[in-house]
């Protein structure tokens, strides 16, 4: 039993000593070739992390102030602007932690693009966007008394001139129509009570737009010879290119200049860039679709708007032919008040006559024949009135019944097209007043 418990409590025997050592060399070589490796996979990944972070920073900023952030120039983690709208102190700098609510590890180099003028500088908010609207309406010119002019805004025609020798007034039956136009505001302009000035993200789309055209400038931001609209570099674990700045090349450099994201990590290189060009940012915000959107609005009113113009021009028209119509009917009743003034007349003349051969017939010599010319005027003056009333009741009145029936829907046609214009017109300002939101 004594040698059984010591033959189990024996050691490693020199043999199995030295293949432990050996594993466990072969093992450390192994992990000491790896270990850069695995050690710049583990850099990457939080580089990664920190510049997708800012770039959700960056563009929760564009939704909320429609610009975009300036460059920290004096490493407090804020913004240096030189303006209440945005205006940089310079165009590349630190990113604005502070500024976009974050807390970095690391610090981010930042630059952004700013134009020659303040209305290129993606730093600065400012109206550059306003859909086109109609254009607004002028004050007529028409001088004429006679003929109605819906654009007048009156509560009743103009009142015609007076002629040297007035007619009488019309008779109670039949009776003219009432003249009286729709109670409508003619003088309106469609865009008095539309506000076109509306400062939101459409206004910085457009900046993009703007920008998108310009040609190369080396002074404005850049990476790889290509303007963007800003760009971020992470500068890695190490100075590797041994200037005394943990940002390698272009990113540690004054210039606006940024390497491009393509360059590949090297012995003088390990700094990771992101750069967002002025077309992939409107993507991001979904600029071409919104713009698009208020874009047609405003076309579709002012499609609409020139319709009314010419609805206006037919109702002039058709003002002018009602006035004639009114004339007309003021002829004929005259005529039918000639009609029956020489119808008097005539009956006058022919009893005239016959009382004269009463009065004379004791104290004369037998009667000459009846008179054939009075008795004639008076059968064509019968004619004439009964011609008369008849053309003013089967032809004057209904023309201008439908005279004022036809200058009434013109009328009503126009303000249907002036309301259209007036919707199309502030819808898009809705659309332009509500920018980047879905």
């Amino acid at each position: 039993m004594k040698r059984a418990l010591t033959s189990k409590v024996r050691g490693f025997t020199l043999l199995e000593v030295s293949v432990a050592l050996l594993v466990l060399g072969l093992l450390s070589f192994t992990l000491w070739k790896l270990l850069p490796q695995i050690r710049a996979v583990d850099e990457t990944r939080p580089a990664g992390d920190q510049l997708a972070f800012a770039d959700e920073a960056i563009q929760g900023f564009i939704m909320k102030h429609y610009r975009l952030p300036c460059p920290d120039t004096d490493d407090d983690g804020k913004e240096n602007v030189v303006s209440a709208t945005g205006g940089c102190a310079n165009a590349k700098g630190d990113l604005p932690f502070h500024t976009l609510g974050l807390s970095l590890p690391t610090r981010l180099r930042y630059g952004v693009y700013q134009g020659a003028i303040a209305a290129r500088s993606l730093t600065v908010a400012m109206e550059r966007y306003t859909p086109p609207l109609p254009p607004s309406l002028a004050t007529p010119s028409f001088t004429s008394n006679n003929t109605e002019w819906p654009l007048n805004n009156v509560a009743t025609p103009p009142t015609p001139p007076t002629p040297a020798f007035p007619p009488l007034p019309p008779p109670p039956s039949p009776s003219l129509p009432a003249l009286t136009p729709l109670a409508m505001d003619w003088q309106r302009d469609p865009l008095a009570t539309l506000a076109s000035t509306q400062l939101n993200g459409l206004d910085f789309c457009e900046a993009l737009r703007q920008n998108a055209e310009d040609t190369f400038d080396q002074a404005r931001l850049n990476a790889n010879g290509l303007h963007v609209a800003y760009a971020l570099a992470h500068p890695g674990v190490k100075d590797a290119d041994a200037d005394g700045n943990l940002f390698d090349k272009d990113n540690a450099q004054a210039g606006m200049a940024f390497e491009p994201p393509t360059r590949p990590a090297a012995q003088d290189y390990d700094d990771t860039v992101l750069a967002i060009g002025f077309g992939e940012l409107a993507a991001r915000l979904s600029c071409t679709a919104l713009v698009s959107r208020a874009n047609a609005a405003g076309h579709m009113a002012r499609a609409t708007f020139d319709h009314y113009r010419i609805a206006l021009a037919h109702l002039q028209i058709r003002a002018f032919a009602l006035d004639r119509a009114y004339f007309d009917a003021q002829s004929a009743y005259t005529g039918l008040l000639a009609a029956v003034l020489n119808t008097v007349s005539a009956v006058v003349t022919e009893t005239a006559i016959e009382a004269a051969q009463v009065i004379t017939a004791d104290e004369a010599p037998p009667p000459p024949p009846i008179n054939i010319p009075a008795s004639v005027a008076l059968v064509a003056a019968k004619t004439q009135m009964d011609t008369a009333f008849q053309r003013f009741q089967t032809t004057t009145v209904p023309t201008l019944t439908d005279a004022v029936s036809a200058r009434i829907e013109a009328q009503v046609y126009a303000h249907k097209l002036l309301t259209a214009s007036n919707h199309t017109a502030q819808q898009a300002l809705d659309l332009d007043k509500k920018g980047l939101l879905p």
